[in-house]
């Protein structure tokens, strides 16, 4: 098994952790089903959007030019 030690490789594997992690049922999935009926609500949807993206995107880039100053500093 090749263990890759890259943050980019890190955080690639979380972006599709929720994604996994949304195919597991919820226990409350009953109870909170019940509640939508009983009060006639329709369930939340997130959804992403382009100005959500672009910030994600932003700290991404700015927490990786942060970890190279700390790479650069305990190189040294």
């Amino acid at each position: 098994m090749l263990v890759s030690k890259s943050r980019r490789a890190l955080l690639r594997g979380l972006a599709f952790a929720p994604v996994a992690a949304s195919v597991i049922s919820s226990p409350w999935g009953g109870a909170l089903g019940a509640l939508h009926q009983q009060y006639e609500y329709e369930p939340a949807k997130l959804e992403r959007t382009k100005e959500g993206r672009s910030i994600s995107r932003f700290r991404y880039h700015n927490a990786e030019r942060w970890m190279t100053t700390l790479e650069a500093d305990f190189l040294i």
